[in-house]
């Protein structure tokens, strides 16, 4: 056992040094574009971006109403649910993934007659549910560094729901498809 927050890596190099090497591709839509901010970030400081790996990412959202007035049936409170899928290659070898996962998060917020008040909660939401999404991709990236990007590499299990149904499968298993170039 080790600590996470070390400051070296298994393989001895610095562990800020191997986060800063990690080159974030471009993601594909409005949420994807906000976690890759997020990211770029946590991992760097939105300094110069490494060049030794490269981590692609895809990300969507989905709303639902949480809370339903009794009187008119209208809306109360929605959910939002933000999942994003990531693979982090080596920049020599873009065609063997050396770590993969996926990170599910939820975010409330309140909605009411005003749409100008619905449309900045809804984003405020977004943007919540992103720096999470963005932290936990940078926490698993931080724990596969430490225990040595040269190991054996280590994909998230799948996490089972109530109904027996899959919410946390492997990239090359969902719907959000396997062409990553």
């Amino acid at each position: 056992m080790q600590p996470l927050y070390q400051a070296t890596s298994a393989s001895g190099a610095p562990l800020t040094a191997e986060l800063t090497s990690i080159y974030v591709a471009p993601a594909p839509g409005r949420m994807g574009q906000i976690i890759r901010n997020d990211l770029l970030f946590l991992l760097n400081g939105g300094g110069q971006e490494g060049n030794a790996y490269e981590l692609r990412l895809r990300a969507n959202a989905t709303t639902g109403d949480v809370i339903v007035r009794l009187v008119g049936g209208e809306p109360q409170g929605r959910l939002l649910n933000v999942r994003a899928e990531f693979v982090l290659f080596r920049r020599d070898d873009l065609s063997q993934p050396i770590f993969q996962g996926s990170v599910t998060r939820q975010a409330t917020y309140e909605w009411t007659n005003q749409r100008f008040a619905n449309d900045r909660a809804e984003k405020d939401a977004r943007e919540r549910a992103a720096a999470e999404v963005a932290e936990e991709i940078r926490v698993r990236l931080a724990a596969f560094f430490a225990q040595g990007a040269n190991a054996t590499p280590q994909m998230s299990p799948p996490i089972i729901n109530r109904s027996g149904r899959a919410i946390g499968v492997d990239i090359g298993e969902t719907d959000l498809g396997t062409d990553w170039d």
